[in-house]
């Protein structure tokens, strides 16, 4: 008989990242109001960097990453993370619902937001679990 397979357990990075991004966060918030917050940062990073395409920007960012980590940051672009899999899975959903048909530029930055905030709501649920 088949088993499930179990959902991949987060990296160690991506732990040690919400940590110090949750101990940076005023006290006060709630472990919810917290995870909401970096989720919300997270994904904003996230659409910052997907947008950076020139190559020295992109490597002037990483070399500022290597010097000075934003663990928000880390958590956005992490390679193997799933922030960008998660937007793509949502992108490519879409895409095949459209017939693969392009939209206009204003549809897309439309689409964006409606992404960015499933994908926000999943990351904090995701986060808040893991705080």
């Amino acid at each position: 008989m088949p088993m499930a397979m179990a959902r991949p357990r987060r990296s160690a990075g991506e732990l040690v990242a919400l940590r110090a991004a949750a101990a940076a966060l005023p006290d006060k918030l709630s472990a919810r109001a917290k995870a909401a917050r970096i989720a919300r940062l997270v994904v904003e990073a996230y659409l910052r960097d997907e947008r950076r395409t020139d190559r020295i920007e992109r490597m002037l960012y990483a070399a500022e990453q290597s010097l000075d980590p934003n663990p928000i940051e880390a958590i956005a672009t992490a390679d193997g993370g799933n922030v960008a899999a998660c937007f793509m899975a949502e992108r490519l959903t879409r895409y095949e619902g459209r017939c693969c048909r392009q939209i206009s530029g204003d549809a897309w930055e439309a689409e964006t937001r409606e992404i960015a905030a499933i994908i926000e709501e999943r990351l904090a649920r995701r986060f808040r679990d893991a705080m």
